[in-house]
């Protein structure tokens, strides 16, 4: 949906927090050549909804097999890096079907984006959300 942001934690022992933004991107994400040419990451490009990639996932060949066994619900392949991106976010709102995954939708309201839950919870419409923000930006100053 355009104008939709999407923040994602993932349920692991430290939640992991991707947003997606309107134009397709996410943050945080690295993509990467898989080391072993898919051989164990099921596709040429890996994408993976961190800034650190776990050891393992680039480790020798025993460490690699069994990470990606593990936890390929969390990661996409492709055989391209957009491929490898597209199928991280489907991988994760799956993820998120069953309970492995918390997705938090963010909407731009034009000069901020305002998780649904805030827009609810304070704003009448997407109109008073941009508005009130719009003040708040004048009053500091910002261009």
């Amino acid at each position: 949906m355009p104008g939709t942001a999407i923040a994602i934690a993932i349920d692991m022992a430290s939640p992991i927090r991707v947003t997606m933004n309107p134009d397709g991107t996410c943050y945080p994400c690295t993509i990467y050549k898989a080391r072993y040419g898919g051989t164990y990451e099921g596709g040429r490009w890996v994408a993976y909804p961190d800034d650190v990639i776990p050891e393992d996932a680039q480790g020798g060949d025993p460490e690699c097999m069994a990470w990606f066994e593990e936890n390929s619900w969390s990661v996409g392949v492709g055989s391209t890096p957009n491929e490898a991106a597209a199928h991280l976010i489907d991988q994760l709102e799956a993820a998120a079907l069953d309970g492995r995954a918390l997705l938090t939708r963010m909407v731009d309201t034009g000069l901020v984006w305002v998780a649904e839950e805030q827009l609810a919870g304070h704003y009448k419409s997407l109109q008073d959300a941009a508005e009130y923000h719009r003040k708040r930006k004048l009053d500091r100053g910002d261009d």
